[in-house]
């Protein structure tokens, strides 16, 4: 059992260390044109 909620936590905090690095992309491009580009 503790396999499987190791599993399950490793997929979860990946899919949101994704989702908030998805999200600062999308703040940072928004806040600065030339963001992207530095």
């Amino acid at each position: 059992m503790s396999d499987t909620t190791e599993q399950v936590l490793v997929d979860v905090s990946q899919k949101l260390k994704a989702h908030f690095i998805h999200l600062n992309e999308k703040i940072v491009s928004r806040l600065s044109p030339e963001g992207l580009v530095a």
